[in-house]
């Protein structure tokens, strides 16, 4: 259950870059939707790159629970860099840096779900999850838009806040 729950505050996080960094940049620097779209892509291909390439390796070196937390920790230091952050190559290594960090945090959760279920119960248990992480998707305009109307950028400090807390609690359950 924590880690369905994890999953969901995962895609959460996720869908504060993909909704509030495109208006943060339109209206700070008047980014353009090719820039825009740079940066969602540059959060892509970090991601590709971690989960082919890195995140097995890095998961036998620190287990799951130290790859999921170590995915949260990039992710909230990208989250806090958004409202630092006013040059373009500066913002796509940030959507870069949350990428990797979001392909940690997916294939760990996902593989530590797997590895708790039954054999079978997996297709089923992993079904859930990709129901949690949609409903995580769902959620974060709800959770997150009252954030950005009250408090605007700091929302980003905010969901990094919230990254580091679910991480260090995977750490914990590791």
């Amino acid at each position: 259950l924590l880690l369905l729950l994890a999953l969901a505050s995962a895609s959460a996080i996720f869908y504060v870059v993909v909704v509030y960094a495109p208006l943060y940049l339109k209206a700070a620097i008047d980014a353009s939707s090719f820039l825009n779209g740079c940066v969602l892509a540059a959060r892509s291909v970090g991601a590709v790159l971690i989960a082919a390439v890195g995140a097995a390796r890095i998961s036998k070196r620190l287990g799951a629970g130290g790859a999921i937390a170590a995915g949260f920790l990039l992710m909230a230091v990208s989250l806090a860099t958004i409202p630092n952050v006013l040059s373009p190559p500066l913002m796509l290594l940030a959507g870069l840096i949350f990428g990797l960090g979001f392909g940690l945090v997916m294939p760990n959760f996902y593989s530590a779900l797997a590895d708790l279920s039954p054999d079978s119960q997996r297709s089923g248990i992993l079904a859930i999850g990709t129901g949690c992480a949609s409903l995580g998707q769902f959620v974060s305009p709800l959770i997150f838009g009252p954030v950005w109307a009250s408090v605007g950028t700091n929302m980003f400090y905010v969901a990094a806040v919230t990254a580091i807390i679910v991480g260090c609690l995977s750490w914990l359950r590791r």
